[in-house]
């Protein structure tokens, strides 16, 4: 038998027998897992009712747009624009060095993430005395107060 291509199988229903055919062998015909759940069910519920009963289980589908809003009001533009004012600054908060081996990755809940390439620059910098340097570096230079600086390891960068 020839195997359906993928866009014509029915997304209403993905777990349908007829879907997967041609991953099963003949039309129709249940794998061994499906029948041994279908048997199963039918003690339960009776054969009247066994079949497509995993299709209705299946979660309806959602609509992205909701999920981009909710998404969306979540992100505070003051965190964006603090973060964007530390990255104009970077090298004057951590010097030229620094500046090469950190990058600030967001500002969430009042908290600076730091990614870092290389381990022992961490070592170095995520000491209470170097955090509290950041933060005042970065209300000197943004006027707005940091509640903590956490480092995260993050890729190295490329050499363009």
């Amino acid at each position: 038998m020839k195997e359906q291509p993928h866009k014509t199988i029915d997304v209403a229903h993905p777990l349908t027998r007829k879907d997967n055919y041609g991953r099963f062998g003949m039309v129709g015909a249940p794998s061994d897992r499906e029948r041994s759940r279908e048997e199963n069910l039918a003690d339960w519920l009776g054969s009247e009712r066994v079949p497509g009963i995993f299709a209705k289980w299946h979660a309806e589908p959602k609509e992205a747009g909701p999920l981009v809003d909710a998404f969306l009001q979540g992100i505070k533009p003051t965190e964006i624009n603090l973060l964007e004012q530390i990255r104009q600054h970077w090298e004057k908060v951590l010097g030229a060095d620094g500046a090469r081996q950190f990058v600030p990755l967001s500002v969430k809940d009042n908290i600076l993430t730091i990614g870092f390439f290389n381990a022992a620059w961490r070592f170095a910098m995520d000491t209470p005395p170097q955090k509290l340097l950041i933060r005042q570096r970065i209300e000197e230079l943004t006027g707005t107060s940091l509640g903590d600086v956490c480092f995260v390891p993050t890729a190295p960068k490329s050499r363009r």
